[in-house]
């Protein structure tokens, strides 16, 4: 395991956001692989604290929530192992990696090598995290993880990530809830530095569901189905209007089709990898408050919506302007 190029630390439950304890939390409610080892080193008071605060982004959504949440996860861990499985993909580069335990479960079972960056100061503990976990539960990985510091959409930090991507060989890059912090300007440079990445690396697949996760009509519908989940979207939509002065009516996508379309226009061939596809239930087991019918549609929307997209680079598609530095002195425009 190769450390974040950091000071030596230790792992520090007090440094760590109360938004990303949250998503731990859920994910190891959901059953979610080594979520719950990974809740194990945390202040136990302060998962106590984030669970009863439901306030958005600041504590733990309402359990009506919690299935778009797992199912995302799950569609897009799944759709990592087949391709993984299917194409020999040796490398996947995650951004804003949290505290998610994703790279660790997927080097326990494949011998790959994955990459977690992220921008925050919670990052920095992530290495010790991981070595914690391993240790107490005598994990043995197959594959190996490195850890660095990488804004996503300056892609200031990259200089170094670079160096451990071999040029020419295809890798797998994902994401899981960055977009819904970006706004439009800062989706296209996203977009555009996922392209430059991949461009240089035929064969190289985007694995996101943040896609569907960032369409207004999903949660309009949702919205409709479950008061709960009305409440939790516009806690969302205020805290962040507050807090980052990100506006999701105006970030966020009116459907399905025009985020694909979005991506399209930006040299993307775009498909979804669905329920049926990937062979398994997107939700395990369902904590939700709502009577039997309005369960069944929420979760019914859910797994054909929250569902990993696959992002390749279309045929003939080429890079605009000079090959970009991607350590934030020249970033690729659409």
């Amino acid at each position: 395991m190769k450390t974040i190029h950091a000071p030596s630390i230790e792992l520090r439950e007090s440094r760590i956001s109360p938004t990303a304890i949250a998503a731990l939390a859920i994910y190891a409610k959901c059953g979610i692989p080594l979520a719950q080892e990974f809740l194990g080193f945390i202040n136990s008071d302060k998962i106590d604290a984030s669970t009863r605060n439901i306030a958005t982004p600041q504590g733990l959504p309402t359990v009506d929530f919690f299935p778009m949440l797992e199912a995302r996860y799950r569609s897009t861990d799944g759709a990592i192992k087949r391709l993984i499985e299917e194409r020999g993909i040796e490398t996947v580069l995650e951004f804003a990696s949290g505290i998610s335990p994703v790279g660790l479960a997927l080097v326990r079972d494949y011998p790959i090598m994955f990459i977690e960056t992220d921008i925050s100061d919670e990052f920095l503990y992530k290495p010790e995290l991981c070595r914690k976990v391993m240790q107490i539960g005598n994990i043995q990985s197959r594959g190996a993880q490195q850890f660095y510091k990488l804004n996503a959409v300056t892609m200031i930090g990259f200089t170094e990530v670079e160096k451990e991507l071999q040029p020419g060989k295809p890798i797998i890059l994902t994401n899981s809830g960055l977009v819904t912090y970006l706004s439009i300007e800062d989706q296209e440079k996203f977009a555009s530095n996922i392209k430059r990445i991949m461009y240089s690396r035929p064969g190289s697949l985007w694995i996101t569901a943040d896609i569907s996760l960032h369409c207004k009509d999903y949660f309009d519908t949702m919205s409709g189905i479950s008061p709960a989940f009305e409440q939790q979207w516009n806690d969302m939509k205020a805290g962040l209007r507050a807090q980052l002065n990100i506006d999701l009516d105006e970030t966020t996508y009116a459907n399905e089709q025009q985020a694909r379309a979005f991506y399209e226009q930006r040299g993307f061939k775009v498909t979804k990898m669905d329920k049926a596809e990937l062979g398994f239930d997107l939700i395990s087991e369902s904590f939700l408050t709502l009577d039997l019918d309005k369960k069944r549609q929420l979760l019914d929307i859910t797994e054909k919506t929250c569902t990993a997209w696959i992002l390749e680079l279309r045929e003939g598609t080429g890079v605009i302007g000079s090959k970009p530095s991607l350590d934030g002195s020249n970033i690729l425009r659409p």
